[in-house]
């Protein structure tokens, strides 16, 4: 405080405490009332500020629970769409299905309703900024990372009995959305039974497989379209650009993984054996699938300002 509000002299202790053996310090008038009893009315708000918290925390907790059996509901809605037979020309309409799927268990947000992003604001544009729907509260969004985020949810089991900790759907949520899905799946984590390093690893490796196979035919499809398609910016080179990228990184994952097995320490040569035959599966699983990637044309350089002003 300034000088003119802590004018007033009081002994204190060395605690604080008023003491009339204390030295002389300056307090304020409210310190002092308190050591001395006169200082007009007090009222305590503890009561209304804790009844006010709690009506705002329990709104936020039921507001949570409900996103989080959206979040189960998207979970059996990919689950089902998973084991659907993925035919290789209708790969457009079959992402139509998994969205309308997706829409019966929350509303979107209509695209001419939201001009810009809800969180950074940005303008969305055709080729500049996308806009991406949020799967729990159906918001349009950007897909900066610091507005929304793809997300790995837990698919559920075959029996209806819990969710798996290694089959996992990618969704996107916005920021405030992001925090139900990461609670959901530490929960999933922390309740199922801890397997061995080995198996973890092995399980991954057979999810990104099963996502490579799932994708790897939509990216051929678009590949073999594109070198047939004749211009200067094909309108799906930027989708086959994504997909490429996705493929890259599971291959990557799996490449990992299988040298994180290889430096398991073996308890016997059997072991041993198994974790070099994980390795050489996985090597030549990627040098059979990886080749495809190669395919995808280059789009033509642009001519420079300097070659531009020469002419």
């Amino acid at each position: 405080m300034c000088l003119q509000h802590c004018a007033r002299r009081l002994r204190l202790s060395a605690t604080a405490q008023a003491s009339r053996r204390g030295e002389q310090c300056r307090v304020c008038d409210d310190c002092v009332g308190r050591a001395t009893g006169v200082g007009g009315q007090t009222r305590d708000h503890t009561r209304s500020f804790a009844h006010l918290r709690r009506k705002t925390v329990t709104a936020a907790v039921m507001e949570g629970n409900r996103v989080e059996k959206r979040l189960e509901k998207l979970a059996v809605v990919h689950g089902n769409w998973r084991q659907t037979p993925a035919p290789l020309v209708q790969t457009a309409a079959r992402s139509r299905a998994l969205q309308d799927a997706e829409q019966t268990v929350v509303v979107w947000q209509d695209d001419a309703d939201a001009p810009n992003c809800l969180f950074c604001e940005r303008v969305f544009g055709r080729l500049s900024t996308r806009r991406h729907h949020c799967r729990l509260c159906g918001r349009v969004v950007c897909g900066r990372p610091q507005c929304s985020a793809q997300l790995s949810v837990p698919l559920p089991l075959s029996d209806a009995q819990g969710f798996s900790t290694s089959e996992c759907a990618d969704i996107r949520a916005c920021r405030e959305c992001e925090h139900v899905v990461v609670r959901h799946r530490d929960r999933i984590v922390r309740a199922a039974p801890q397997a061995p390093e080995l198996m973890q690893l092995y399980a991954l490796i057979r999810t990104r497989m099963s996502q490579v196979e799932e994708t790897l035919p939509v990216f051929n499809t678009l590949a073999m379209r594109l070198h047939s398609q004749v211009g200067s910016a094909p309108p799906d080179l930027p989708r086959a650009a994504r997909i490429r990228k996705q493929l890259t990184a599971a291959f990557s994952e799996m490449d990992q993984a299988s040298k994180r097995i290889v430096a398991l320490p073996s308890a016997s040569t059997g072991h041993k054996r198994l974790h070099a035959a994980i390795r050489r599966m996985v090597a030549q699983y990627l040098q059979l699938h990886m080749f495809p990637l190669t395919m995808l044309p280059t789009p033509p350089r642009r001519p420079s300002s300097a070659m531009s002003m020469s002419h």
